[in-house]
């Protein structure tokens, strides 16, 4: 891991985009906290597999299908638990786009520290962008702009969508009965989703080889309901246990604005094994 920071420091270094008053991650006692782990866990490790939460649950797989690349991140958490200086390489200008929107979106609830001192830290990683084997797909997915395929499976246009809300800009998300009480409802339904998704496919297929990826789309309705899934998988079979397990979603609510109004809303995620 320390070789991995050194590279993608002298990385960003060569661009002049290293930031004095910050601190490398390796080099403070306790992380930036994102959201809670096992208390045995190490802040440093939770705060890599939070932010890895975090960025598959936010990446929007209509806009990283089209092209296998990586994207080369670098960011400063600043002492007040600000996200500043989002810096990306890539060579794919929507890959570096989407990596960017993703880490700016990222909620820091506890700044770095270090001697007891709140502190900058200067992170570094790389997203991974892949492309997918269009064999294994639905029949209605192709090798086309995922956004494209989206609209045409869905059988409308984008000018049709104005009454759906992207799940980031909703005031309140859909909320599974594990959510009524938790302060972040839109991070609990994140976690919630992937957590009843692996569930229902551990449960049908018990051995999932490690590093299996999974991406989904759907969207729920003004009366709580899920349609329109759209699973991309490992083989036909896995696709369809992932579509049936969205399907059949359950919550208490659905998505409202801020008025307490039902809203129509649309999620895409990723979960890997």
């Amino acid at each position: 891991m320390k070789y991995l920071y050194l590279f993608l420091f002298l990385f960003f270094f060569s661009n002049n985009s290293f930031s004095q008053d910050a601190y490398l991650l390796p080099a403070v006692d306790t992380a930036p906290v994102i959201g809670t782990c096992d208390d045995s866990k190490d802040t440093k490790d939770c705060f890599n597999a939070k932010l890895n939460d975090h960025i598959q649950a936010n990446l929007d797989i209509r806009k990283t299908l089209h092209a296998t690349g990586k994207a080369y991140v670098q960011f400063k958490v600043s002492a007040d638990g600000q996200v500043q200086d989002v810096k990306v390489r890539a060579e794919d200008s929507k890959h570096r786009k989407e990596a960017k929107r993703v880490i700016k979106m990222l909620k820091i609830k506890e700044p770095a520290t270090l001697n007891g001192e709140k502190v900058a830290v200067l992170h570094s990683l790389p997203i991974t962008f892949r492309t997918v084997n269009h064999n294994s797909m639905e029949e209605y997915l192709s090798s086309e702009d995922f956004q494209k395929n989206i609209e045409k499976s869905l059988g409308r246009q984008e000018t049709e969508r104005l009454g759906v809300i992207k799940f980031e800009e909703l005031k309140f998300p859909p909320e599974y009965q594990e959510c009524v009480s938790m302060p972040d409802n839109k991070e609990c339904f994140r976690k919630m989703t992937n957590e009843k998704l692996r569930a229902h496919l551990q449960k049908e297929i018990p051995k999932i080889k490690s590093g299996t990826e999974i991406k989904y789309f759907f969207e729920v309705n003004k009366q709580g309901k899920t349609l329109n899934v759209i699973a991309i998988a490992s083989g036909k079979r896995m696709t369809q246990i992932v579509k049936d397990a969205l399907e059949n979603l359950k919550f208490e609510s659905p998505a409202k604005d801020e008025q307490g109004n039902p809203v129509k809303t649309e999620f895409a995620g990723s979960l890997i094994f």
